[in-house]
């Protein structure tokens, strides 16, 4: 966090993470009266190195109204468990998941008339790349992910804050 000017602040900062998934999953299938066991394994040994660095700027008109920009990027990893299930929910080898990427813009406005109350108001838009994505499979309870390739997040967040009573 570095002050520009007096009313003027910029903050910056970059997270930096490996995740490494490594998982065996063994499917058993049993055929016939005589119960032929079939045993199909399926491993995964991946890494992912992700970064996600933010830039902020805060401009504080006076002590009733703040201005907020900034823009980021982040990411997420698939779970181990991702790994093993293929859009029929049977097990199987899915460990082609890329980690998602995404970069986000958003503009925001905070208004503090007084110690009691403040509202915001926060415009974002996003852009992934690879988004992880789960979806129901025709097996109850069973989920499957994959990567969509492209997608966009973009919306208003509105938000208050009501101190009504003292230490409430």
């Amino acid at each position: 966090e570095l002050k520009l000017l007096p009313n003027l602040t910029a903050v910056a900062g970059i997270g930096w993470e490996t995740t490494h998934l490594k998982g065996l999953n063994t499917a058993y299938s049993y055929a016939g009266a005589v119960g032929v066991t079939t045993i199909k394994p399926t491993t995964a040994d991946v890494q992912f190195q992700n970064t996600a660095p933010e830039l902020a700027l805060l401009h504080r008109l006076n002590s009733e109204w703040l201005f907020r920009a900034r823009a980021a990027a982040g990411y997420g990893t698939p779970q181990v468990s991702n790994l093993f299930v293929l859009p029929s929910g049977l097990s199987g080898n899915n460990t082609g998941l890329q980690p998602q990427k995404n970069l986000g813009y958003d503009l925001g406005v905070d208004w503090t008339p007084n110690n009691a109350l403040k509202l915001s108001a926060t415009g974002f838009y996003e852009f992934f790349r690879n988004e992880l994505v789960s979806q129901a499979t025709p097996l109850a309870g069973i989920s499957y992910t994959f990567n969509a390739p492209k997608s966009e997040h973009r919306g208003i967040e509105l938000a208050a804050d009501w101190k009504f009573y003292p230490g409430w």
